[in-house]
């Protein structure tokens, strides 16, 4: 053989050797990741409320498109292409055409039309909410990978909301499986399958050997180099920090508080995501017959609470920021309007006391309110590991003569009080993209409003916010609306967080999408 020849042979050779020697190193048998809670209820997208169902859709699902976390554009996923029509009520989706979803069915339009039409058929979730709500009307089969989405009115977000919670389910698992279909069978067409699904528990999956259309917007479009990927709920961050620091878990979602102590251990990387969503909020029951119906006693709260004091608690440790509006500075384009946080409550304990006046509650001797000889007392619920937010309320009110009961649930009797209207305030927040978001938690005809909130005013703002086609025009009506709750004291904005996830030094690849919640899609060992 030619000496030269032979040369090249041995060096394509070496980088062959080489390339699949570096992909083998790369591969991890078994990913082990501890969050702050596994989700409940089922994770069939017609029903799956808690958004750990989303995060987990990530890698057992995939989306007709995706939003690039780095300028927010729209790229492709399992559509390779669309238009839209002017009026932002068609939707024209050209199809790829080699995706299976894992039990071999085929991925195609009559799949989409399929899951399109039976979210549409439940009327409820955030899937129906995704969908455009009451203003989806069909999905129209063109051809086999051509489908045709419309609305009878314009829906300008649809491909960001398509984006972040409308992923597919096999026709035939669904129709197989009946109720135990989200519950013990999950058939998508993502990286991973869907080995055990224990709610509230954890979720097992597997590599999806046959995985190979992923979209562009990720490191890689083929098969993940995780083999297993076990993700665990644990309350506790005490008990999460310490499976880390023990090697139990590679990938750990920590407390704020835990931050610095990680960033100086040599064994850790640690990220600081800033949520999608709403902020930290304190949400009311404003049902014509509740306490809390009061505006000035809304008000009275707001002037209460000093939220700087909120985020330099144990609980954040610095590692947040007093929010500035009812949306995430992530969903307002990095920062608040000037205008919207000179709308916020300044911490005021004097005019708090001034507004109990008014509204007739009276300071006690033991130093709670009364009126009509009832004491000020207000039942605050919140899930479990939210403890540590609400104790400082609980004293900031008791120093103007509010007794604030604190009633700790399990997540999903949480939600079920909430929908039920069983408490006087809560605290939490919601994940999500864009501007939307707020309208379907308070608009009065909003798929998540469960604070008996109705408001022609407010709705007019969302009309603006759901169908403007200008995006300035949505901003500013974003703006508005939140400015107006701010003033009417529909919801608190108090503390806009970030998620932090330590992981161990020998892995890298978290993927934070536009969402928040992290995809482990992507992770290696390095």
């Amino acid at each position: 053989m030619n000496q030269g020849l032979r040369s090249i042979r041995i060096l394509v050779v070496s980088i062959m050797t080489a390339v699949l020697f570096s992909a083998h190193a790369q591969q991890i048998d078994l990913l082990r990741v501890v969050m702050n809670n596994a989700g409940v209820g089922n994770l069939d997208v017609v029903t799956a409320r808690h958004t750990k169902a989303t995060m987990y859709a990530r890698m057992f699902g995939d989306f007709l498109v995706y939003v690039d976390p780095v300028d927010f554009s729209i790229e492709p996923g399992l559509a390779t292409s669309w238009s839209v029509n002017d009026s932002a009520t068609e939707y024209t989706f050209e199809l790829r055409q080699d995706v299976t979803f894992h039990d071999g069915t085929p991925f195609n339009a009559e799949a989409v039309a399929f899951n399109f039409d039976r979210i549409a058929e439940q009327q409820a979730g955030a899937a129906y909410s995704a969908l455009g709500g009451a203003r989806y009307d069909s999905t129209s089969v063109v051809d086999p990978f051509t489908v045709t989405v419309s609305f009878n009115e314009p829906y300008p977000q649809f491909l960001e909301q398509a984006a972040l919670r409308l992923w597919f389910d096999s026709p035939a698992a669904v129709e197989a499986n009946g109720e135990d279909y989200g519950n013990r069978v999950v058939v998508g067409t993502g990286p991973f399958r869907v080995v055990e699904w224990v709610p509230d528990s954890y979720i097992l999956l597997e590599r999806n050997d046959a995985y190979a259309w992923g979209s562009p917007v990720h490191e890689i479009t083929g098969l993940p180099y995780v083999q297993r990927l076990e993700i665990r709920g644990i309350v506790e961050p005490a008990t999460r920090r310490a499976a880390l620091e023990s090697g139990q878990a590679d990938i750990a979602m920590i407390e704020e508080g835990d931050v610095e102590d990680l960033r100086a251990d040599p064994r850790f990387d640690v990220e600081l995501e800033p949520k999608a969503g709403t902020v930290r909020q304190i949400q009311f029951n404003l049902r014509e017959d509740a306490p809390l119906a009061d505006v000035r006693l809304r008000q009275a709260i707001a002037h209460a609470i000093d939220r700087e004091a909120l985020v330099l608690a144990p609980r954040y440790s610095g590692a947040a920021v007093v929010a500035g509006g009812l949306l995430g500075a992530k969903n307002m384009g990095g920062t608040w309007p000037q205008e919207l946080q000179d709308a916020q409550y300044s911490y005021d304990p004097e005019r708090s006391a001034e507004l109990l006046d008014e509204a007739g509650w009276v300071l006690g001797a033991d130093g709670v309110r009364m009126k009509d000889g009832e004491p000020l007392q207000l039942d605050m619920i919140f899930p479990v590991g939210v403890l540590s937010e609400t104790q400082p309320l609980q004293a900031m009110l008791a120093d103007v003569g509010i007794d604030l009961r604190l009633r700790e649930l399990q997540t999903q009797a949480w939600f079920d009080s909430q929908e039920a209207g069983e408490f006087d305030l809560t605290i939490g927040s919601n994940s999500g993209t864009g501007l939307g978001l707020l309208s379907q938690i308070y608009r009065s005809t909003g798929t998540n409003n469960w604070w008996g909130l109705s408001d022609s005013t407010l709705d007019g703002y969302f009309e603006v916010v759901d169908n403007g086609l200008a995006p300035e025009e949505r901003f500013e009506a974003a703006v508005d609306a939140q400015r107006y709750m701010i003033e009417q004291a529909y919801a608190l904005p108090m503390v806009d967080v970030f998620y932090a996830f330590a992981s161990t030094q020998d892995v890298s690849g978290i993927y934070f999408p536009p969402f928040s919640w992290p995809s482990f899609y992507q992770v290696r060992a390095d």
